[in-house]
C-alpha cells in the first residue's frame, strides 16, 4: 500500500502506492440562518449528505464502484446539482492498482447517469478536474 519511491502518483499506470502524511483541519458547522444572523463569513454550504458502504466488496479494505456511483448519485440528486455545472472533482486518490481504477470507474459511472438524467443524449464538453489531496 504504502509507495517504494515516497511518490504518490494518483491516477497514472505508473501508481504503486500512496504516500503517509501527517495534517489537521477543523470545520465549524453552524446553521446558515445562525450564520447569517451572526454576520460569520460562510465559506461553503453543505446542500446535501448521505452514506452507504460497499459491505459486498471482495474485502473489508476493496473499494465498490457500484456502491460509489450510487453515493455520487444520491448527493447530487438530494442537493439538486446539475452535473453539467461541475467543474472540480476532490478525489481520494489513493495510488493504488486497485483504487484508483475503482474510484474513476465510480465517477464515470455515476456522472455518466447523473448527465442522461437531465435529458441530454451525451455528454458535450465534460471536463473536471480531478484532484486529490494528500499530504
Amino acid at each position: 500500500m504504502l509507495c517504494e519511491d515516497g511518490r504518490c502518483k494518483t491516477f497514472s499506470n505508473k501508481a504503486n502506492g500512496y504516500v503517509r502524511g501527517e495534517g489537521v483541519g477543523m470545520l465549524f458547522l453552524k446553521k446558515l440562518q445562525d450564520a447569517e444572523k451572526a454576520g460569520d463569513h460562510i465559506y461553503g454550504v453543505i446542500r446535501a449528505s448521505a452514506e452507504n458502504h460497499g459491505g459486498r466488496s471482495n474485502s473489508l479494505t476493496a473499494p465498490n464502484p457500484k456502491a460509489q456511483a450510487e453515493l455520487l448519485k444520491t448527493v447530487y440528486t438530494k442537493a439538486g446539482i446539475d452535473p453539467r455545472t461541475v467543474s472540480y472533482i476532490e478525489a481520494h486518490g489513493t495510488g493504488t492498482e486497485l483504487g484508483d481504477p475503482v474510484e474513476i470507474n465510480g465517477l464515470k459511472t455515476a456522472f455518466k447517469e447523473l448527465y442522461h438524467a437531465t435529458g441530454d443524449p451525451k455528454v458535450v464538453n465534460a471536463h473536471c478536474g480531478v484532484a486529490s489531496v494528500k499530504s
